[in-house]
């Protein structure tokens, strides 16, 4: 249509083809407006969810912490938090040494656990547990005390 008006009228043409031209560059503005509104859409989206996430994870550790201080499934004898070899870890031989250590060190350094970190462990569970077991053979076995 262009090139019949240039044809018939200059200067209707040249005016037309500066439209076209202007026409083309705002599409690619709106183009450009919107993948840019997709792009902050999705970033905003996986920062909300990430939020979300890490709400969620604190929650739980809020949670981890208060159980296993006794507040929220209360046991008569408390809770014992212990950290499991993961199957990396099994997977390179990591000895039981080195996980105990692993272990304690996680308690240790973690600034959720460390207060209670001397209640934690494999080690902590295994000498509660031979504890309790004395005990309840010397209430049901008296004549074993000495």
């Amino acid at each position: 249509i262009i090139r019949q008006v240039t044809v018939t009228c200059p200067e209707r043409g040249e005016l037309l083809a500066e439209l076209q031209a202007e026409v083309g560059e705002t599409q690619r503005t709106y183009d450009m407006l919107f993948e840019s509104a997709c792009q902050y859409g999705a970033r905003k989206a996986i920062e909300r969810d990430l939020k979300r996430t890490m709400h969620q994870q604190l929650e739980d550790l809020t949670k981890s912490v208060a159980i296993l201080e006794n507040r929220v499934l209360p046991l008569k004898r408390g809770w014992i938090g212990v950290v499991n070899r993961s199957q990396k870890a099994i997977n390179e031989n990591q000895t039981m040494t080195d996980a105990k250590e692993s272990e304690r060190m996680y308690f240790l350094n973690s600034p959720d656990y460390r207060a209670m970190a001397e209640r934690m462990g494999t080690d902590y569970l295994a000498q509660t547990m031979s504890t309790i077991l004395l005990q309840h053979i010397q209430r049901c076995m008296p004549a074993l005390r000495a």
